[in-house]
């Protein structure tokens, strides 16, 4: 039988399982269209993915956009996800969902197995913030 602590992790996996599983048949949306199925970002060599912002080249409605966000994990993602195999959206979605619930049980394995930290684990994975970061594939920060 389980302890209370285990208990509440359980569920809330189940339910945040439950609540992001229908992502999967999601499409690019939004950012993820630009960043993602542009073909200018699939196009950039490897070296550039650690040398320049993650908009470069990125041209939005005839504009180019110069926003300084740089972030090199995540342009090897989508560079390696899309650019090099590519996959499409229904797998950087479950990657998004399986990232979200990994951080969330390596938060319940390193602090102290009690039910306050299972409460904590659960807010983080069932708290409409996070609703972001799961649901837009641009957002995998």
């Amino acid at each position: 039988m389980l302890k209370a602590p285990q208990f509440i992790i359980h569920l809330c996996l189940l339910v945040c399982l439950a609540l992001y599983l229908p992502l999967i048949g999601a499409d690019f949306v939004w950012d993820d269209i630009y960043l993602i199925d542009n073909i200018d970002a699939r196009e950039r060599s490897f070296a550039e993915l650690w040398t320049q912002n993650l908009w470069t080249g990125i041209n939005l409605k005839g504009q180019d956009i110069s926003a300084q966000y740089y972030r090199p994990w995540v342009s090897l993602e989508f560079w390696l996800l899309r650019g090099q195999l590519h996959l499409g959206p229904a797998l950087f979605h479950l990657l998004g969902l399986l990232l979200h619930c990994a951080t969330g049980l390596a938060l319940w394995s390193l602090l102290p197995r009690q039910h306050f930290t299972a409460l904590l684990v659960g807010l983080y994975w069932l708290h409409p913030i996070q609703g972001e970061t799961v649901s837009f594939i641009a957002a995998h920060n």
